[in-house]
């Protein structure tokens, strides 16, 4: 019935499976939150489901909701966003790829020949969206690898 209504709204099926997990597991909490209450009890449940597209291709709100995700994340942890050293900045390497991948930044191709700047936790960038983002946030974007700062 699920997959049903969310393939009726355009959702991948590929998507459907966690969808749905997540919908059971929200059913499960309120089932537990409910467990002193007599046994065999039927509970409604409604799922508001709202499907969501966001179709962005300019590369400076990309990297504006890249550090705005980072910044509520690193509030929440306490940590403001804190930009990497110019020092370790311009000591990136430079390297030319072969093979086409994409900067996770922009979610641009980088086409096989592409001058692009790799971090010390090994992913690769685009040099200008890179370091764009190192002079607001210390951490990788992929897997949050700590740049040094000023305050280190």
């Amino acid at each position: 019935m699920l997959s049903s209504a969310l393939l009726s709204m355009g959702v991948d099926p590929y998507l459907h499976d966690s969808i749905i997990v997540n919908i059971v597991a929200y059913a499960r909490s309120i089932r537990n939150l409910v467990s002193h209450m007599a046994t065999g009890m039927v509970f409604p449940l409604r799922a508001r489901i709202r499907l969501v597209t966001m179709h962005v291709r300019n590369e400076r709100v990309l990297i504006d909701l890249a550090t705005r995700e980072s910044l509520i994340e690193n509030e929440g942890r306490g940590n403001g966003m804190i930009p990497a050293t110019e020092i370790s900045i311009k000591a990136l390497k430079t390297e030319t790829i072969l093979e086409g991948e994409s900067c996770t930044i922009c979610l641009e191709e980088l086409s096989g020949g592409s001058e692009v700047i790799v971090m010390p936790c090994s992913h690769i960038f685009h040099g200008s969206c890179i370091i764009r983002w190192l002079k607001q946030s210390h951490v990788c974007p992929i897997c949050r690898f700590e740049m040094p700062t000023c305050s280190q």
